[in-house]
């Protein structure tokens, strides 16, 4: 059994070093990059990785693919999974993909590690639920390196909450196991950047209610979270994209008063989350409204089906 991973980059030399580094020592066979024609160091880092561990492959440097528009954002996000799947057709072994963004990190099980717990799953298809750990105030102006951010989230340092997505927490689909013998099955899979549900056969696939912990460090250094989240809102400034742009603004809305927003918002330390965690298993099916009612209109949106 392989253990894969796809993620998609753009100017990223704040994350890529800990990203690598954290997914090789959580026992990742194989990091294929997608780059957006990265301008500052990222494409520097990841060579220097290559040199040290094959298993690092840049899979394409392109700026066509940079996300002005939640259409285009989908369309990138169905390349990369039509190519995990064209991987799996010329491979004869299991292989498991993870499908992480760079500020998202997977939490392995506590009593066993990453490869064991997907080996000895039942299911071709684990989806995730997303954490958002938020720095403290008097520490979001310091120069804080990635590691050490991760580090605390880890000892429970600092306070969070689930995301919510109309009400629901948010689910994504995430990891997903191509064999020899499911392959023609999901060859025609599609995904929905944003909603994160995998389409099959002009359905919504959803999995068992089992799944993984995400930590999202959407709050790192403001300087950095800022200039993030102009660099996006720069890309989508001349596309009529409500949806992709109103999701930035109110990011860049945060950060202007993050005072405001740390004290007013219902954020949790790691031992309240796991009891709220114990209690959204069951809420995802066919017929709630996030699935029924608001992914399928994204899904015409898109024109997936």
């Amino acid at each position: 059994m392989k253990l894969k991973l796809a993620t998609r980059v753009l100017n990223e030399e704040y994350f890529i070093n800990t990203f690598l580094e954290y997914y090789v020592n959580l026992g990742v066979d194989e990091i294929h990059i997608f780059d957006c024609s990265s301008y500052d160091n990222t494409l520097n880092i990841i060579s220097a990785w290559q040199s040290k561990h094959k298993g690092i492959i840049l899979a394409l440097s392109d700026r066509r693919f940079r996300h002005t528009s939640y259409i285009d954002a989908s369309n990138f996000c169905n390349y990369i999974l039509e190519y995990a799947i064209n991987n799996q057709i010329q491979s004869d072994e299991d292989s498991w993909w993870i499908f992480a963004d760079i500020d998202e990190f997977i939490r392995a099980p506590n009593d066993k590690n990453l490869k064991k717990f997907l080996k000895e799953c039942h299911n071709d298809l684990i989806r995730t639920v997303f954490i958002d750990w938020q720095l403290p105030p008097d520490l979001i102006n310091q120069n804080l390196e990635l590691n050490y951010i991760l580090r605390n989230v880890r000892l429970a340092r600092y306070v969070g909450y689930i995301q919510k997505l109309y009400g629901d927490p948010f689910y994504k689909d995430y990891i997903i196991n191509f064999t020899p013998h499911n392959i023609k099955t999901y060859e025609k899979l599609k995904t929905i950047a944003g909603f994160h549900r995998f389409i099959l056969k002009n359905q919504i696939f959803l999995p068992p209610n089992e799944f993984l912990i995400v930590d999202h460090l959407r709050t790192v250094p403001f300087h950095i979270s800022k200039k993030r989240i102009n660099k996006r809102l720069k890309l989508l400034q001349d596309e009529q994209d409500d949806w992709l742009l109103e999701h930035f603004l109110q990011l860049k809305k945060r950060f202007e008063d993050y005072e405001s927003f740390y004290k007013n918002s219902k954020l949790y330390a790691f031992e309240e989350i796991e009891e709220i965690l114990k209690k959204i298993q069951e809420y995802d099916n066919q017929e709630s409204y996030f699935n029924n009612v608001i992914v399928k209109e994204n899904i015409l949106k898109t024109k997936l089906i």
